[in-house]
């Protein structure tokens, strides 16, 4: 039976005895198999199964179902559309920009324009990357692994007697391991040696003092500078073994004090902007600084000279220029505290 009345129409279901109001622009159906009531209006469109009692509305813009079998729903609109699966109760949601699923995991994977997030389903860990940067935590573990460009180690030998220069194209020197002495047979072998392979001292904190956080730094493997691990007779040829890595600086910004021990030389880098020299030092105002470059006692002399030369020297070599290489010698800077190991100090500026 299908009534319809001008302004409402009420039907009573055969079954349930529930009542359903319908207005003017409505048609009601009781169902003969069921006693259910499907109601229908211009806009909207409800049915309630048969089998589950559940209702199934229907607009111009969603569309929502709700699963015979589970008691899920399925709303669809212009923009977003979620499924709910019968199986797992899971959520799969998309919308313009971003795209989140629940699969038969309860996983979700998330994607924007610039970031990329997933929960794995097996270890609930989670991976996040991003432009510049990828973070990953371990599912063993639980700990973060940031990956960023790696600093490789290198290993650089200077045979007794030689000199060599540690350089960082890019970046400063920083010392890991430094050892003076012989612990095998071939490295430079091309010296004369007794054949004593077991002497060597550690010589980390003097490589250290002369080249951490330098551009570059020139070393001299000789026993005037390291200990000699080695006593004669017969005398045992050595070498210099350094481990170091360079790591990225920034520019500098402000005024800063630039140091550079006696006998090396060092490159003040202002990048893009341009050196201005304030005022320079050479020679020795404390007991430290400088200290483990040379093996000399003369190291405890204080002794200096500030005069306008040293700057003059120094600005007209400098000023002006992104970057510039200062050589710290009695020859340049004079010889003016000749008992005293010394060291350049120089004040300057970017800008």
């Amino acid at each position: 039976m299908k009534p319809t009345t001008t302004d409402t129409s009420t039907t009573i279901s055969a079954i349930s005895g529930t009542t359903k109001p319908t207005t003017t622009d409505t048609s009601t159906t009781i169902s003969a198999t069921t006693g259910t009531t499907k109601p229908t209006t211009t806009d909207t469109s409800t049915t309630i199964s048969a089998i589950t009692g559940t209702t199934k509305p229907t607009t111009t813009d969603t569309s929502t179902t709700i699963s015979a079998t589970t008691g899920t729903t399925k709303p669809t609109t212009t923009d977003t559309s979620t499924t709910f699966s019968p199986t797992t109760g899971t959520t799969k949601l998309t919308t313009t920009d971003t795209t989140t699923v629940l699969a038969t995991t309860g996983t979700t994977k998330q994607t924007t324009t610039d970031t990329s997030t997933t929960i794995s389903a097996t270890t609930s860990t989670t991976k996040l990357t991003t432009t510049d940067t990828s973070t990953t935590v371990s599912a063993t573990t639980g700990t973060t692994n940031p990956t960023t460009t790696e600093n490789t180690r290198v290993t650089q030998i200077v045979c007794e007697g030689d000199t060599s220069l540690i350089y960082c194209a890019a970046g400063v020197i920083i010392i890991h391991t430094a050892s003076y002495g012989r612990t095998d047979e071939s490295t430079c072998q091309h010296l004369e040696y007794n054949g004593n392979t077991d002497c060597d001292n550690d010589e980390y904190i003097v490589l250290n003092q002369c080249c951490f956080g330098r551009e570059r730094c020139i070393v001299y493997a000789h026993n005037d500078i390291f200990s000699d691990p080695c006593p004669a007779p017969p005398y045992t040829t050595k070498y210099l073994n350094v481990t170091y890595t360079c790591m990225a600086e920034s520019v500098n910004t402000e005024t800063d004090i630039f140091i550079v021990c006696e006998g090396f030389s060092d490159v003040i880098d202002c990048g893009s902007d341009i050196i201005t020299i304030n005022s320079a030092i050479y020679g020795r105002t404390d007991l430290t600084t400088c200290q483990y470059c040379t093996s000399d006692p003369l190291v405890a002399n204080i002794c200096f000279s500030a005069t306008s030369d040293q700057e003059q020297i120094l600005s007209s070599s400098c000023d002006g220029l992104h970057s510039c290489t200062v050589i710290a010698t009695n020859e340049i800077f004079g010889y003016s505290c000749p008992d005293t190991y010394k060291y350049l100090a120089v004040e300057y500026e970017c800008t």
